[in-house]
């Protein structure tokens, strides 16, 4: 009984350890926004996986692994990456001034576009295993 505990934990942290799409993100927005940008994005990213695996529980994996499903979701989660890769390029060779305000810019944009990349990219990698 304790060898599956053990090998559980285990198994979760080689699961959350590693840094991914959504870490990169909440990382980019907590330096760019502060905290609560950051923390919208990893509460996205927690409700997709939740959302998931209620869905798969109860059925949905039979819908999303058709291949026009998944087709789509491969696309909409190409067409964010590469969105998020431009940003983040193109942010790159901006000039950062540090001040002691935190830009609240586009507050409602930010919140529903990076849960919706949480939603899809959780989607993704469930699907490719």
């Amino acid at each position: 009984m304790l060898n599956g505990f053990f090998a559980s934990i285990l198994l979760g942290l080689s699961l959350s350890i590693p840094i991914g799409p959504i870490n990169v993100e909440m990382v980019k927005q907590g330096i760019k926004y502060g905290f609560f940008h950051s923390w919208v994005v990893g509460l996205g990213g927690m409700s997709a996986d939740i959302v998931l695996m209620f869905a798969i529980f109860f059925g949905l994996a039979a819908f999303l692994t058709k291949s026009v499903v998944q087709l789509i979701m491969w696309l909409s989660g190409f067409f964010i990456l590469c969105y998020l890769g431009y940003d983040s390029i193109r942010e790159a060779f901006k000039k950062i001034e540090i001040s002691g305000e935190v830009n609240k810019e586009g507050l409602f944009k930010i919140i529903s576009f990076r849960i919706l990349h949480c939603y899809i990219e959780s989607t993704q990698y469930c699907l490719l295993g």
